[in-house]
């Protein structure tokens, strides 16, 4: 049972599997391992719905509407993660912060007037934080805006492509290849 349950999803990986003639793009490792528990809840949601010939026992309507309540809500957990993940932060806790490190860098000498440490002590710390925090600062500055055209950006083109993916997918499984490969031509 297990060996199948492999096979179907290894079938469906872009990288190893048959969906990747429905690929508009090559995908990493790190790529298709996060769609992997997609696909394994799309099986599961199909095993579910043809519950009299894959299980030995015969499922009431509210044990199916339940499962199918507790597979959403760990998918949602998932897709959150996802998000989590993938999206940016708040534009305001940026801005937060940047007020904050810079305040920080401007007030750290008078903070360190006080110190009876000498003076190439006191530049050497001014020195070395100021440059870490303007660094930060430079990096946030740069995956401020994630929707360009930058190595470190969003590929929304990319994210749209893999969704068409798992229609055709789906579509195969459903319907057939001929019918998949009809919505991947046109």
């Amino acid at each position: 049972m297990h060996t199948k349950i492999k096979r179907d999803i290894l079938m469906r990986n872009h990288l190893l599997g048959e969906s990747s003639r429905f690929a508009h793009v090559d995908r990493t490792v790190k790529e298709e391992t996060f769609r992997t528990p997609i696909t394994m809840a799309f099986f599961l949601r199909l095993k579910l719905a043809d519950h009299k010939s894959q299980l030995d026992f015969d499922l009431n309507a509210m044990s199916m509407v339940r499962f199918n309540g507790l597979l959403d809500s760990v998918m949602s957990g998932y897709t959150s993660q996802l998000r989590s993940f993938i999206a940016p932060l708040p534009f305001p806790l940026l801005q937060i912060a940047r007020t904050l490190s810079f305040l920080w860098v401007f007030t750290l000498p008078l903070s360190l007037q006080t110190d009876n440490s000498g003076l190439l002590d006191h530049c050497f710390v001014v020195f070395f934080l100021t440059y870490a925090f303007i660094g930060l600062e430079v990096m946030s500055i740069e995956l401020e805006d994630p929707f360009g055209l930058d190595a470190n950006d969003i590929h929304c083109f990319g994210l749209c492509k893999d969704v068409m993916e798992d229609i055709y997918n789906i579509i195969d499984v459903v319907d057939g290849n001929y019918w998949a490969m009809k919505v991947r031509s046109t």
